[in-house]
């Protein structure tokens, strides 16, 4: 006969394992007079990841908008390429982006040469998600040149349905005899910008970085808002997590 008490003890248990997992996707403490949004969370690996978006609390403008994962999360990963689907809280509405999908490739991705190692895509999308599920073709054509980022170029049979063309840095350190470790991507479809992409290898983000680095803009956007100029990849040790971010935060 089964135990109804210990049921519900290993179900409170479970909770309060989630509880203290969730405590820690809390990014680092937002600079004085900035307040910082949490999204909705889901488990990743062994652990769990969340979206947020911190607010100027007197322009009401963004600061940055990013994912912070436990440190569980990297362990535990299935052994197929995988996607987990976040939602960003309300207050993303000042900024261009919807939806965000982390990609988990563990056997890396086209070119296997460039990008093969295990490695994370952290996709910050201009659409929402039901748009971004309808992307299953592309037109061949390419954008507009004042659409380009300065240096980026388009990865030859790299469109993929959901989630566009990958655009790289053709003078990013992985296309000149250097390993992949982390770098930034442009998603686009049908001439179109649709996403924001930090990447990363499984080794870099086990280093526990601490990298801020500027990234190539188009000199014009199709959609009005602001934009992110930085990226982050940042371990903070007191609460065990990495946080993925986009800051620098510009308006067009």
């Amino acid at each position: 006969m089964r135990n109804p008490l210990r049921y519900i003890l290993l179900g409170a248990m479970a909770l309060a394992g989630m509880s203290a997992l969730l405590a820690q996707t809390t990014p680092a403490c937002p600079p004085t007079g900035v307040t910082t949004y949490a999204g909705p969370s889901r488990a990743v690996g062994n652990g769990v990841a969340r979206t947020w978006v911190s607010i100027d609390n007197a322009t009401q403008n963004p600061v940055a908008i990013g994912v912070t994962l436990t440190q569980e999360a990297l362990t535990g990963l299935p052994a197929r390429p995988t996607d987990y689907t976040l939602g960003f809280p309300p207050q993303v509405s000042s900024t261009p982006f919807r939806v965000f999908v982390l990609n988990w490739y563990p056997q890396g991705e086209c070119p296997r040469d460039t990008f093969g190692a295990p490695h994370f895509t952290f996709n910050f999308y201009t659409l929402n998600d039901a748009r971004r599920l309808e992307m299953n073709s592309d037109n061949g054509r390419l954008p507009l040149p004042e659409y380009i980022p300065q240096g980026y170029t388009a990865v030859p049979g790299s469109f993929a349905p959901h989630m566009g063309v990958r655009w790289v840095n053709a003078g990013a350190p992985e296309f000149h005899q250097a390993a992949f470790t982390q770098t930034l991507a442009y998603g686009f479809t049908n001439c179109r910008m649709v996403s924001v992409v930090p990447m990363a290898s499984l080794c870099f983000l086990q280093s526990r970085p601490n990298l801020t680095a500027c990234f190539a803009q188009p000199q014009q956007y199709l959609v009005m808002g602001y934009f992110p100029t930085t990226y982050t990849f940042q371990y903070d040790c007191d609460r065990n997590n990495y946080t993925v971010s986009l800051g620098g935060m510009l308006k067009h």
